[in-house]
């Protein structure tokens, strides 16, 4: 066989390896390589990965030249795949949209449709309602000071962000997506997550401070963990719920999980009911 046959075979079997290994995911870039790693808050995630969940940060180089070149705030797909060094890796990115970006002091209202994104930096202060109609909302550090309300969508909060309560109550009949994932920040309300005509369901909470109630109802995946702090904890028809290393100053329930909870190296205040 010639050289660059065998070159071509490889070629070939390289993209197989890469095709079998990688995942088909969305998110918001934060910093652009310039040189060096950019990164993705993952948002979403169209099929299960190892080694990433939305909220997380995977790393990319932009793509070659002629090709897209990635800006601050774009909403991106991209595959997700795993380095050398055995890290989450994004790769072949595209942009969707541009998202909106507050860095300062912002009190009216606003609402994040299908497609669009709003992403809200450290030095961000929104003041208005947030509705989210199929879109992605992401506070890095930030502060909002009015509520959140969620049709269907994605809703991160990371790296020190506060916010108030966030209620995922979904009115739409078109399926779509339910994302939640708290990360390193304090939510001074309830939290509310249903499942409604969605195509997925994911609610992470993860090294955080909840100043209220958190009651989920249906949902795919529930996962309260890394030493966060809650008052009451409500699960009710979920599939699989995970409570790890936690502190709940009020009342835990468990109720009619579809799978068998995880629940261990926790402290409950009040009482706590787990059933069928």
């Amino acid at each position: 066989m010639k050289l660059r046959h065998i070159f071509n075979v490889f070629l070939f079997l390289a993209a197989i390896a890469l095709t079998a290994s990688s995942y088909a995911a969305r998110g918001i870039v934060t910093k652009k390589p310039d040189g060096g790693n950019g990164r993705i808050i993952m948002t979403d995630l169209d099929s299960h990965s190892p080694s990433a969940e939305p909220g997380d940060i995977v790393l990319f180089f932009d793509n070659p030249a002629g090709t897209y070149q990635s800006k601050v705030g774009d909403y991106v797909t991209f595959d997700i795949g795993t380095s050398s060094s055995g890290t989450p890796e994004g790769l072949n990115l595209l942009k969707i949209s541009t998202g909106q970006i507050i860095s300062g002091t912002y009190n009216q209202d606003l609402t994040i449709g299908r497609d669009q994104a709003l992403i809200v930096t450290r030095t961000g202060n929104v003041g208005g309602k947030i509705s989210c109609n199929g879109g992605i909302l992401v506070i890095i550090g930030g502060r909002l000071r009015g509520s959140v309300e969620v049709d269907n969508g994605s809703v991160i909060v990371t790296e020190g962000a506060r916010v108030r309560g966030i209620s995922f109550d979904p009115l739409s009949t078109i399926p779509a997506d339910a994302i939640l994932s708290i990360q390193n920040s304090t939510v001074n309300g309830n939290l509310k997550l249903k499942r409604g005509r969605d195509l997925k369901h994911f609610g992470k909470i993860s090294y955080s401070d909840i100043y209220g109630k958190v009651a989920t109802s249906g949902i795919d995946t529930v996962k309260l963990i890394g030493n966060s702090h809650f008052d009451d904890v409500s699960s009710r028809a979920d599939k699989y719920v995970t409570i790890h290393n936690c502190n709940i100053r009020g009342k835990l329930e468990v109720l009619q999980a579809t799978e068998r909870p995880i629940i261990f190296e926790t402290s409950v205040t009040g009482t706590v009911t787990i059933s069928p």
